[in-house]
Formats: structure tokens, C-alpha cells, sequence
């Protein structure tokens, strides 16, 4: 189950909800949950990080206590998050409950989601990304986010788990519904999604269907191809020359600022091609 409850402990018909539903797994956004305060499901651990700068935002996982699983931390700049690792046999598969705050043109989006997916054979990120593509969100305006996210799934061989209804109502009626709130998935097959147009929030709640039995592995060989040239220009406009510092923090945030900021222009100018074929050499093995 996935919702963006806007303020989770003012919405007393979620427990009625989960009763009657009886999600395995339950991804919450927005929840607006700050250290001092107690949530819990029975039946249910619950993983949560809370925004501890201002209020708003935030993101959690219940999982049933009969599910063999451990709580893993994914740093991100752009994303909030959650996320658990489900111990299902040999395979891992990986949960992850985001929010992206609907800033403009965030660099950080994407190198986010390549660090949510990176060295995972099997993973599902559900949540609200606040992004819109026609693919998903048919009949109303795109947004770059959106238009980042189509190219990034595709590039990568991951799967778009898109309903096919709105699941945004905003209360503003000069805004439009839309669709939002999807999953990307890895290495998952027969996955489906059900919109409820249930509980007192803006977002309905979302019922997946993942198959946890049958898994694929990485549908296509893809290789990047970076213009350099492109990649030159993009980072002389975006890195500042010679950053006033003032002590080791600072240091440590101007890395990861530099960091971020390569790979943004890195993706930025770069494309992804589907190879049918490995890869030249990917098999050889190279002797000293």
C-alpha cells in the first residue's frame, strides 16, 4: 500500500483502512511525523525519517512483523526516503518509500534514483514524485521532472508501475488532477497498481500487486554515450570558481556539491542506446 496522507496522525480512518485491506507492506509520504511522536501499527514495525529542519515532508515503511526484513539508509539530497530490505529466500529485494518536494528543476533528482537503484537486482521505489508525463498523465501538462524520470526508466531497463486514473485531487479549484504517484521497479515481473479513492488527503491511496516469486533479470544492455563537449560547457556555467570556506564542514559540503554537480552534467550530456549484443569485450578476460 502506498499513500501521501498529509499529516498521518490526524487521519484516523487509516487504521480502518489497513484492516480492511491487509497490506503486506505500507509506504507513507508527507507524513508529517516529527521525533517526538509515536506511531504505530499493531502487527506492524515501522521505519521512519522524519524532517527534522521545518515541518511538512517526511516518509515511513510498515512492514509486518512475519516478514524477515532490515531497515537500510540510502542518502539522498533531493529525495526524502525510507527504505527496508526483504529477506526472501536468495534474493533481496529492496522497498523504498520517497517524496520529492515539488521544487523546479532540481539537479539532484535523477543522481537520487541512480543511487536508489545502484547495485540492486531487485528493487521498487513508490511514492510521490510530483512529476507528469503523458505517458502516465494523459491529457494534462508534462514538467521537466517528469519528462527526466520517463528517459531515466527507459535507459535503464526499469519499469514504470503508472495507474491509469488520477490520484491527485488538489483542493485549489483552479488546479487540475493528476497522476503523480507511481512506482519504478527492478528485476519485479507481473506488478499491478489499484487507485482508492479512499482517506481524507489530496492523494488517494495506492494498492500494488508485486509478484515476489518470479523475478527477471535486467531486461536490456544499455551503454552510456557523453559528449564531452556538451559535458565542458554544462560544468564551466554550473561549478563556481574558488568557493569561500570557512571549515571542515564546509570542505565535506563543497565535495559533495562537486560530486553532485559532475554527475548532473554528466547525465545531462549524456545519451543511453539499447545494445541487442554484449557489449565489445564485456565477456574477454584480459590477461597481464
Amino acid at each position: 500500500m502506498y499513500w501521501n496522507a498529509q499529516g498521518i496522525l490526524s487521519k484516523k480512518e487509516f487504521l480502518e483502512f489497513v484492516n480492511t485491506n491487509n497490506p503486506d507492506i505500507i509506504a507513507l509520504q508527507e507524513t508529517f511525523l516529527r521525533p517526538c511522536n509515536d506511531f504505530n501499527i499493531p502487527n506492524y514495525s515501522t521505519y521512519r525519517t522524519d524532517r527534522l529542519s521545518h515541518r511538512g515532508g517526511s516518509t515511513a515503511i510498515c512492514i509486518k512483523n512475519s516478514i524477515p526484513h532490515h531497515e537500510i539508509t540510502i542518502q539522498t539530497n533531493s529525495i526524502n526516503n525510507t527504505a527496508i530490505n526483504i529477506e526472501n529466500g536468495t534474493e533481496t529485494v529492496t522497498i523504498c518509500s520517497i517524496y520529492r518536494p515539488p521544487k523546479i528543476n532540481d539537479p539532484n533528482m535523477i543522481p537520487d534514483l541512480r543511487k536508489i537503484f545502484l547495485n540492486k537486482n531487485i528493487c521498487l521505489a513508490i511514492g510521490d514524485y510530483n512529476a507528469k508525463h503523458h505517458s502516465w498523465n494523459p491529457g494534462r501538462r508534462q514538467n521537466a521532472h517528469g519528462n527526466r524520470i520517463y528517459k531515466f526508466a527507459h535507459t535503464f531497463g526499469l519499469d514504470l508501475i503508472t495507474p491509469t486514473t488520477f490520484t491527485r485531487y488538489p483542493t485549489n479549484e483552479n488546479h487540475y488532477p493528476s497522476t503523480i504517484d507511481f512506482g519504478i521497479s527492478k528485476g519485479l515481473t507481473d506488478s499491478s497498481v489499484t487507485v482508492k479513492n479512499e482517506l481524507s488527503s489530496d492523494h488517494d491511496p495506492l494498492l500494488f500487486q508485486i509478484n515476489l516469486k518470479n523475478f527477471i533479470p535486467s531486461r536490456n544492455n544499455y551503454r552510456r554515450f557523453t559528449n564531452w563537449q556538451k559535458f565542458q560547457n554544462i560544468v564551466k556555467e554550473i561549478i563556481p570558481g574558488n568557493p569561500i570556506i570557512n571549515n571542515t564542514e564546509e570542505i565535506e559540503n563543497h565535495v559533495n556539491n562537486f560530486i553532485e554537480t559532475i554527475q548532473t552534467a554528466i547525465d545531462q550530456s549524456s545519451v543511453g542506446k539499447l545494445i541487442t549484443h554484449s557489449p565489445p569485450g564485456a565477456n574477454q578476460k584480459h590477461h597481464p
